[in-house]
């Protein structure tokens, strides 16, 4: 993934980058200022260029993406509205953090409807899904033995959104997107883990398999599964990293309090 802030005339666009795990921000097409802000720092909080604790400062914003503090202040509260800033009595905005209690509300929800949208897809998956899908447990594999971690990451979101098509059902589907990009924001570092990237590419094997005998209650049990053991392990690593993580460090002008480095 490439983060690429606006030039001095203030224009940008998001394009699709090749084996990248999102958009690319990029310099191209003129998007109006608060639109401009709001997509580029929505993108670096989904795609990991900041990290949950990351503290945000409106005059350092507006200095990186070249506009007034207006606009600033408006992507913020859309942030803000959609649960992805949360506004701290000490340390001012921040990205928000993810409790155990927030991690396990969302993965029960998408758990259900994992194995929902899976179940439906069973019933009428068609062999050009069965294909892509095929085709992405072999670039899962392949990142994996290169280390590709933002490329695994990638390729896990597009197996689930196959899927997601091939049940046919656009408000399930909308509902899954939002819980998906929830997810997106620990998948690379969770996908750094060999051992998870193992289990991961078995348990998408299990599941094409039942998609491709057209097995619906297989399909819903595999995929609830899934998403049952993705929610152990990023508990377990939000718990480590609060347990480890102590202090402050600085990247760009972003304060990162906890979860790694900031690209701010």
């Amino acid at each position: 993934m490439t983060v690429t802030d606006s030039k001095a005339d203030g224009t940008a666009v998001l394009t699709e980058a090749a084996g990248s795990n999102g958009p690319e921000f990029r310099d191209d097409a003129p998007f109006p200022s608060n639109e401009r802000v709001y997509v580029g720092l929505r993108h670096r909080i989904l795609y990991g260029g900041l990290n949950p604790g990351s503290r945000l400062t409106e005059v350092q914003i507006a200095r990186d993406f070249h506009v007034s503090r207006t606009p600033v202040r408006e992507a913020l509260r859309r942030l803000t509205a959609e649960g992805l800033l949360t506004m701290d009595p000490f340390r001012g905005m921040i990205v928000s953090d993810v409790d155990n209690i927030e991690l396990e509300e969302i993965f029960v929800i998408r758990e259900a409807l994992e194995g929902l949208v899976t179940r439906l897809a069973a019933e009428r998956v068609a062999d050009v899904d069965l294909a892509k899908l095929d085709l992405l447990i072999d670039l899962m594999r392949e990142a994996a033995r290169s280390g590709q971690w933002d490329a695994m990451s990638a390729a896990n979101t597009k197996f689930h959104e196959v899927i997601h098509y091939a049940a046919g059902n656009a408000r399930l589907r909308a509902m899954l997107r939002n819980l998906l990009e929830f997810s997106r924001r620990f998948s690379i570092q969770a996908f750094a883990s060999p051992e998870r990237s193992e289990l991961v590419i078995a348990e998408h094997e299990g599941m094409l398999a039942a998609l491709r005998a057209r097995d619906p209650v297989e399909a819903d049990a595999l995929a609830r599964a899934h998403v049952a053991r993705a929610r152990d392990f990023l508990t377990a690593r939000i718990l480590r990293a609060q347990a480890s993580v102590d202090g402050s460090d600085t990247n760009g002008g972003y304060v990162v309090d906890r979860f790694g480095e900031g690209l701010g």
